[in-house]
């Protein structure tokens, strides 16, 4: 049975913790204390480790060494999935310095695009940036499935078409736009002014 999303999401950040313990010569750790350094209830916590199939010890806890091992199995390798940035300006250069400081982080980015010719035929961290149009042959070469929108365009959505038609499968939207994508097609949005209207409208009814 495949896992909830949550969970996964959770998974990943048990690993971060578990990496400072060991790093710390520390062979166990709570429920508990996991709880505590990531602001979580600890009942998620067993709940999760139990839906991989991990138990721990009523007097020691978990191993760490052994929850890490059991983590890693059950989360993809990193840098096993090919992606490819869309819009190099400042947002598009964050994202990438976000996944090459990763340790864990099971996408890489063999290449980046955009329309801006000021952003194209250069590289940045060592990842070439080619013009969007070069897009079709260079996806394809690299086997690439996974494009992470940051170009903020009134263009976005011919854009975000014609990467569909050249093979792209999943689509993660860090900007503001509003695209639409066939039901085939996974799509992700993580849109911040989103999450502050959450904050702002959180903090406006307390």
């Amino acid at each position: 049975m495949p896992l909830p999303s949550k969970t996964i999401v959770r998974l990943g950040k048990y690993r971060k913790v578990l990496m400072i313990y060991k790093e710390l010569q520390s062979y166990y750790i709570f429920s508990h204390d996991l709880a505590t350094k990531l602001r979580i209830n600890p009942v998620h916590i067993r709940r999760d480790l139990m839906l991989i199939g991990f138990t721990g010890n009523f007097r020691h806890g978990y191993s760490v060494a052994d929850l890490i091992h059991r983590i890693n199995e059950v989360l993809l390798k990193p840098q096993s999935l090919p992606a490819a940035i869309i819009g190099m300006g400042k947002s598009g250069q964050f994202i990438l310095e976000q996944i090459q400081s990763s340790p864990f982080c099971p996408v890489y980015i063999p290449v980046t695009f955009d329309i801006e010719l000021a952003n194209t035929n250069r590289s940045y961290s060592n990842i070439p940036c080619h013009n969007l149009v070069e897009a079709p042959a260079i996806i394809q070469q690299n086997n690439i499935r996974i494009a992470i929108l940051s170009a903020q365009s009134f263009e976005l959505q011919e854009i975000v078409d014609s990467l569909i038609t050249i093979g792209i499968e999943n689509i993660i939207n860090c900007t503001s736009e509003i695209i639409n994508v066939p039901k085939h097609i996974t799509l992700r949005e993580l849109n911040i002014i989103s999450l502050f209207d959450e904050l702002g409208y959180s903090i406006s009814h307390r």
